[in-house]
């Protein structure tokens, strides 16, 4: 299993994909992805903390996991699997 945390301050404006055995963590300061950002794969996605607005697109097949921080997602928005025990939407 690869796990990858991304850092407070992260911006991308790209494709950022997922494998199934993978792990994202989204936590701690800014996060922001642009309108041509897509975040994609059937991995997880865990958002733990900090706050983050999604412009681009997300078609995201795996399971989305929101533990804390505040969210925005302007954008179309495909979930497939969400657990949701603390933070904002």
């Amino acid at each position: 299993m690869v796990r990858i945390r991304l850092p407070a301050g992260w911006t991308h404006d790209g494709t950022v994909s997922v494998p199934a055995a993978a792990i994202l963590q989204v936590a701690g300061g800014m996060i922001q992805s642009g309108v041509n950002g897509r975040l994609t794969g059937t991995g997880t996605v865990i958002f733990e903390s900090g706050t983050g607005t999604f412009s681009g697109n997300l078609g995201f097949g795996g399971l989305q996991r929101i533990t804390g921080g505040t969210w925005s997602f302007s954008t179309n928005y495909l979930a497939v699997a969400v657990e949701m025990s603390g933070g904002t939407l």
